[in-house]
């Protein structure tokens, strides 16, 4: 939400939405991720892994480059 003003999970049919975090369906869609750097990308991408055990670890986030 600080990134770029909205969440990276959201549908008004509240099943649909659970759907779409249960699947890890996001993107990064324009413009608004336009201007957001690959290393910001890349460290949301690991938080919102599906799998546990391969999520980055709250240690690890905040080792990461960006």
């Amino acid at each position: 939400i600080l990134l770029v003003g909205y969440p990276p999970f959201w549908d008004e049919d509240q099943h649909r939405l659970y759907q779409q975090i249960k699947a890890g369906a996001y993107d990064f869609p324009s413009p608004e991720w336009d201007t957001v750097t690959p290393e910001a990308k890349d460290l949301i991408n690991k938080m919102l892994t599906i799998n546990p055990s391969k999520r980055i670890t709250a240690a690890e986030a905040l080792k990461h480059p960006w």
